[in-house]
């Protein structure tokens, strides 16, 4: 998981490791406030590849990069525009 948007957002890499039947990668994204408050806080998820696992926010803040094991690809996310 990585915390950006300034620390109001934290994106959750759920890779669906155990390969559950019906479900599928993705990019979770919680609500830092909200969590806080015991709330409900998941606010949106995001298409990912197949079981991504690590994260690195590049310098302009806005961009995400994701690696996704399975599917053997780097995954560019621009999180400007986070719910």
């Amino acid at each position: 998981m990585v915390m950006v948007n300034n620390g109001e957002r934290i994106v959750i890499a759920d890779s669906n490791r155990d390969k559950v039947r019906g479900s599928v990668s993705n990019l979770a994204v919680v609500d830092v406030s909200k969590a806080l408050a015991r709330r409900p806080a998941l606010i949106g998820a995001i298409k990912s590849g197949t079981t991504p696992r690590q994260f690195a926010l590049e310098p302009n803040g806005t961009t995400l990069l994701v690696t996704n094991t399975d599917s053997h690809q780097v995954q560019a996310v621009d999180i400007s525009h986070l719910p």
